[in-house]
């Protein structure tokens, strides 16, 4: 029985318990190919931009009409701009890191160059001001930024075509041949115009 218990136990350690821990999980070049996807691409990026923190998600709005690309002192000025309506800079210098940190975890933008321990520092270190960010751009990944403009201009919703009319008439003769009648309705019409205004 112990067994059995530490196998599962193993199990539920080595599996993630969110498709976005999973997500995190896949090497860059399979996300980066999954947002490439012609099919599901765009509804990919879109659930990713749906399940970034905030902050995330304005950056990658404003980088995506922005053409893909800013410079990493102008991003952070965003956050800078923002921390003086009430905020501390300091809290929300970490806040704009962490939300870079998020979308390069998941293939949204190209990694940034910093020192290995400042990701692992990042909320213990005071001094947001250490950072040499130079001449350094944010760039979207050119996977995610299509994949994102073309959820932002599309008014499909789902990844599923809808079905169309030459559809539905092919599929109600298919049932008509096998026999299921299409004029007995399982449920009653919907009411008319002049039905509802009453």
């Amino acid at each position: 029985m112990s067994s059995s218990s530490s196998n599962s136990s193993t199990k539920s350690k080595s599996s993630s318990h969110d498709l976005f821990g999973y997500l995190r999980s896949l090497p860059p070049s399979t996300l980066r190919t999954l947002y490439g996807n012609e099919q599901c691409g765009v509804y990919a990026c879109r659930a990713i931009l749906q399940h970034l923190p905030e902050l995330a998600r304005q950056f990658v709005l404003r980088l995506a009409v922005c053409g893909g690309t800013f410079p990493r002192k102008s991003v952070d000025l965003w956050t800078k701009n923002d921390a003086q309506g009430g905020g501390s800079e300091n809290s929300a210098m970490k806040e704009s890191k962490m939300s870079l940190i998020w979308m390069e975890r998941l293939c949204v933008i190209e990694p940034l160059k910093r020192n290995s321990e400042e990701d692992e520092d990042m909320l213990d270190n005071d001094d947001s001001n250490s950072n040499s960010n130079g001449n350094e751009l944010v760039v979207l990944t050119p996977e995610f930024n299509a994949g994102i403009k073309t959820s932002m201009t599309s008014l499909r919703s789902a990844p599923w075509p809808f079905v169309t009319p030459m559809q539905q008439a092919s599929l109600k003769a298919k049932a008509a041949k096998v026999g299921l009648s299409t004029s007995k309705h399982k449920y009653p019409p919907p009411p008319t115009l002049m039905e509802l205004e009453r």
